[in-house]
């Protein structure tokens, strides 16, 4: 991806006009379920809005701490890749959210994480006053997503990230013959606004961190399939797949449970699913009542036959 590099013309004038700069890595790693991580090899931390956000990130110096190496760039169809380590010191466990590393890494987090590097270069501040001038923007150095991990333990993680160029190696065809949905659920070919079908929800008292008690009120099985995000509390920002739930006490069971319980409460946003299915395409549930008919996106091969009789 270096051919497509640019950078602003402050920055240019400024490269090419300073005798004297300082030069800061910045690292935005988005993790499966929206958690990013934010964080710069400078000994200071850096407000900073990166490409393609509308808002900025505070790049923390750690912990976790953050180093990049190996980074290796080229035109053509060769696949960018580099080196990240996310790590702590003085024995401490690295955390993921509020996650162990290795908690994470076992169900998933890291899964496809989306890892964008910038270069950023900055006059010498005042002195003592410690803010840096990064309005002449960035040079972006990579962005692709994080591939297989090198090396974990209980204080680091380095794992190899690669451009998306890699995707041309893949041995099978972005589109397979089944009866299920190929789209993602909200997602692009989906076409509907995940917003449109939240609803807002808050834990209960005897909550634990795999079957939640809420005071939502929705018929069973409406969120079967669905997800959660958390939006407030320890796991805030957090996003949980739902493995079904049930309209006693509001009950939430999730795929994979939490490294500790909620509290009661703590708020989260639920979403329902359509099960992938062409019947829960053409009903898919609004939070005030009523549906929504999706079945003109519905794309999956008619007449697949089940596994079982398949020749």
């Amino acid at each position: 991806m270096s051919a497509l590099r640019t950078i602003s013309s402050p920055m240019l004038s400024m490269l090419l006009n300073s005798s004297s700069l300082l030069r800061a890595r910045l690292v935005l790693i988005t993790l499966a379920g929206g958690l990013t991580i934010a964080r710069t090899t400078f000994d200071r931390d850096i407000s900073f809005q990166p490409a393609n956000y509308s808002s900025p990130f505070l790049y923390s110096s750690g912990p976790p701490y953050v180093r990049v190496s190996g980074m290796r760039s080229s035109i053509g169809v060769q696949v960018d890749t580099c080196s990240v380590e996310l790590f702590v010191q003085n024995g401490q466990q690295l955390m993921i959210g509020s996650r162990p590393v290795l908690q994470a890494y076992g169900e998933g987090v890291f899964d496809n994480a989306a890892v964008q590097i910038e270069r950023v270069y900055m006059p010498p501040p005042f002195p003592r006053s410690w803010i840096f001038d990064v309005s002449a923007g960035s040079v972006p150095q990579f962005l692709g997503n994080m591939g297989e991990v090198e090396e974990i333990d209980a204080m680091h993680v380095k794992f190899t990230a690669d451009d998306p160029r890699k995707r041309l190696n893949q041995p099978f065809p972005a589109h397979v013959y089944q009866p299920d949905c190929n789209w993602t659920m909200y997602g692009t070919g989906c076409t509907l606004d995940k917003a449109t079908f939240g609803v807002s929800g808050a834990i209960s008292a005897g909550s634990g961190p795999l079957l939640l008690k809420t005071n939502l009120t929705q018929p069973d099985n409406y969120f079967n399939q669905g997800n959660l995000i958390f939006t407030s509390g320890a796991h805030s920002g957090e996003e949980l797949d739902i493995r079904f739930s049930l309209n006693a006490s509001g009950e939430l069971l999730l795929f994979l449970p939490l490294p500790s319980a909620p509290a009661p409460g703590d708020t989260f946003t639920a979403f329902p699913s359509c099960g992938y299915t062409k019947a829960g395409c053409q009903a898919v549930p609004l939070p005030g009542g009523g549906t929504v008919d999706n079945s003109a996106h519905f794309f999956a091969t008619r007449n697949t036959p089940p596994p079982e009789t398949a020749v």
